[in-house]
């Protein structure tokens, strides 16, 4: 029923009364963890009205319904003033708009204790924008699925240790831990590099800048190969 691109997410829940999971799709991840015992309460949150009423289904046929709610909302407005959540999730999204959805109810954020984020994209932006508002990363991971790489951040309240450039583009605590996603990612991504310069062989002015451009990418990506 989960898939372990979403059981990575649920893996860093702890034990809580209440979960919101934003973007919550099928309602996958509350159902998961309620029948784990780990939550208490749950509300699986999306914009998508199809979305919210294939959970509502899956929340009764799990028997799951006096305990978690799906809710047609979006992002952070879907939780109610009067609830501190214990862990909130945002998954399945580009990191852009899950900047947006932080920005737009930052006060729900720091009524809670964790934040889960998968951003689909953008990542090295969801890092700093983490810090930016007073979180710092506990925890991060990667996983390979169905053809696409997945990143998990987990954040709590507080100042983190200061990142690099290279450690916000690729993520401080998977280059320390080696994580072999990661390697796999940066190998492909190199090759890409190599194969876009390789056409790039024009003594044009802009292309120059633009080979340029990739031959310092190219000198980065390798750098961090080295470390892993």
């Amino acid at each position: 029923m989960i898939s372990n691109r979403l059981k990575m997410v649920a893996d860093y829940v702890e034990n809580c009364d209440f979960l919101a999971d934003i973007g919550s799709d099928h309602g996958y991840i509350p159902i998961y963890l309620f029948k784990k015992g780990i939550i208490k309460r749950g509300a699986a949150c999306d914009i998508s009205e199809g979305s919210v009423l294939k959970a509502k289904l899956n929340i009764i046929e799990t028997g799951c319904q006096d305990y978690i709610e799906a809710r047609c909302k979006a992002g952070l407005k879907a939780v109610y003033d009067n609830e501190n959540p214990d862990t909130i999730i945002m998954s399945g999204m580009g990191g852009m708009l899950m900047i947006d959805i932080m920005k737009d109810d930052i006060e729900v954020l720091y009524r809670s204790k964790r934040i889960i984020l998968q951003p689909q994209r953008d990542i090295e932006t969801v890092r700093r924008y983490i810090h930016s508002i007073g979180f710092k990363i506990i925890e991060e991971n990667m996983i390979f699925e169905y053809g696409k790489y997945y990143n998990v951040i987990v954040c709590e309240k507080g100042i983190d240790v200061k990142y690099t450039k290279t450690e916000y583009m690729f993520g401080k605590i998977l280059i320390s831990r080696k994580n072999k996603y990661l390697k796999q990612y940066i190998h492909i991504e190199v090759n890409k590099i190599y194969n876009i310069i390789s056409r790039l062989n024009s003594k044009d002015n802009h292309i120059a800048k633009r080979r340029k451009h990739f031959e310092d990418m190219s000198e980065l990506y390798e750098e961090v190969l080295e470390c892993l």
